[in-house]
Protein backbone atom coordinates (compact mmCIF):
# COMPACT_ATOMS: atom_id res chain seq x y z
CA UNK A 1 0.00 0.00 0.00
CA UNK A 2 1.30 3.46 -0.93
CA UNK A 3 -0.13 6.79 0.13
CA UNK A 4 0.77 10.46 0.07
CA UNK A 5 2.41 11.43 3.37
CA UNK A 6 0.42 13.78 5.57
CA UNK A 7 1.91 15.78 8.44
CA UNK A 8 0.13 18.43 10.51
CA UNK A 9 -3.06 17.95 8.43
CA UNK A 10 -1.32 18.79 5.16
CA UNK A 11 0.39 16.94 2.31
CA UNK A 12 4.18 16.75 2.64
CA UNK A 13 5.90 18.27 -0.41
CA UNK A 14 9.57 17.56 -1.10
CA UNK A 15 12.00 20.32 -2.18
CA UNK A 16 11.68 19.14 -5.80
CA UNK A 17 7.92 19.81 -5.71
CA UNK A 18 6.83 16.17 -5.62
CA UNK A 19 4.77 14.79 -2.77
CA UNK A 20 6.40 12.47 -0.27
CA UNK A 21 5.04 8.93 -0.29
CA UNK A 22 4.66 6.43 2.56
CA UNK A 23 4.30 2.70 2.14
CA UNK A 24 4.07 -0.52 4.15
CA UNK A 25 3.48 -0.18 7.87
CA UNK A 26 4.00 3.58 7.71
CA UNK A 27 1.09 3.91 5.26
CA UNK A 28 -1.12 1.70 7.44
CA UNK A 29 -0.21 3.68 10.54
CA UNK A 30 -1.00 6.92 8.72
CA UNK A 31 -4.36 5.44 7.67
CA UNK A 32 -5.06 4.51 11.31
CA UNK A 33 -4.07 8.02 12.47
CA UNK A 34 -6.50 9.59 10.02
CA UNK A 35 -9.46 7.29 10.58
CA UNK A 36 -9.04 7.26 14.37
CA UNK A 37 -8.88 11.02 14.80
CA UNK A 38 -12.03 12.08 12.93
CA UNK A 39 -15.72 11.37 13.55
CA UNK A 40 -17.21 8.89 11.10
CA UNK A 41 -19.06 10.69 8.35
CA UNK A 42 -17.24 14.01 8.75
CA UNK A 43 -14.74 13.56 5.89
CA UNK A 44 -16.27 14.89 2.66
CA UNK A 45 -14.44 12.50 0.32
CA UNK A 46 -15.18 9.30 2.26
CA UNK A 47 -18.22 9.30 4.56
CA UNK A 48 -17.24 5.89 5.95
CA UNK A 49 -13.85 7.13 7.20
CA UNK A 50 -13.58 7.42 10.97
CA UNK A 51 -14.18 5.19 13.99
CA UNK A 52 -17.01 6.88 15.88
CA UNK A 53 -20.15 8.81 14.97
CA UNK A 54 -20.13 10.57 18.36
CA UNK A 55 -17.72 10.93 21.27
CA UNK A 56 -16.66 7.50 22.55
CA UNK A 57 -17.32 6.43 26.13
CA UNK A 58 -13.74 6.37 27.35
CA UNK A 59 -14.94 5.40 30.84
CA UNK A 60 -16.33 2.10 29.54
CA UNK A 61 -14.71 -1.08 30.86
CA UNK A 62 -14.29 -2.41 27.33
CA UNK A 63 -13.09 0.75 25.54
CA UNK A 64 -9.72 -0.78 24.59
CA UNK A 65 -11.30 -3.85 22.98
CA UNK A 66 -13.90 -1.62 21.28
CA UNK A 67 -11.21 0.61 19.76
CA UNK A 68 -9.22 -2.45 18.69
CA UNK A 69 -12.27 -3.99 17.02
CA UNK A 70 -13.19 -0.78 15.20
CA UNK A 71 -9.66 -0.24 13.89
CA UNK A 72 -9.41 -3.84 12.68
CA UNK A 73 -12.83 -3.61 11.04
CA UNK A 74 -11.71 -0.50 9.16
CA UNK A 75 -8.56 -2.33 7.99
CA UNK A 76 -10.26 -5.62 7.09
CA UNK A 77 -8.91 -5.62 3.52
CA UNK A 78 -5.31 -4.75 4.47
CA UNK A 79 -4.19 -8.15 5.87
CA UNK A 80 -3.03 -6.27 8.95
CA UNK A 81 -4.02 -6.79 12.58
CA UNK A 82 -3.86 -4.06 15.21
CA UNK A 83 -3.61 -4.71 18.93
CA UNK A 84 -4.40 -1.86 21.31
CA UNK A 85 -1.99 -2.18 24.24
CA UNK A 86 -3.17 0.78 26.26
CA UNK A 87 -4.99 4.09 26.27
CA UNK A 88 -4.03 7.40 27.83
CA UNK A 89 -5.60 10.83 28.14
CA UNK A 90 -3.76 14.14 27.85
CA UNK A 91 -5.44 17.55 27.63
CA UNK A 92 -8.87 16.17 26.57
CA UNK A 93 -7.21 14.06 23.87
CA UNK A 94 -6.95 10.29 23.91
CA UNK A 95 -4.01 8.29 22.58
CA UNK A 96 -3.77 4.55 21.97
CA UNK A 97 -0.54 2.59 22.17
CA UNK A 98 -0.92 0.10 19.30
CA UNK A 99 0.97 -2.76 17.69
CA UNK A 100 0.48 -3.18 13.94
CA UNK A 101 1.28 -6.66 12.60
CA UNK A 102 1.04 -8.53 9.31
CA UNK A 103 1.85 -11.88 10.93
CA UNK A 104 5.53 -11.63 10.09
CA UNK A 105 6.55 -8.13 11.14
CA UNK A 106 5.17 -5.81 13.76
CA UNK A 107 5.61 -2.18 14.71
CA UNK A 108 4.55 -0.33 17.86
CA UNK A 109 3.39 3.27 17.80
CA UNK A 110 0.96 5.68 19.40
CA UNK A 111 -1.98 7.27 17.59
CA UNK A 112 -4.47 9.93 18.61
CA UNK A 113 -7.90 8.36 18.94
CA UNK A 114 -10.09 11.32 19.77
CA UNK A 115 -9.83 15.00 20.54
Amino acid sequence: MNDVKIRDNDIVVLPNGFTEVVSGFDAVIQQIEILASIPKGSYAYDRELGLYRREPDFESDNIISTIESLINEALINEKIYVTVNGLRQQDNKYYADITVSDGIRSKETEVKIYG
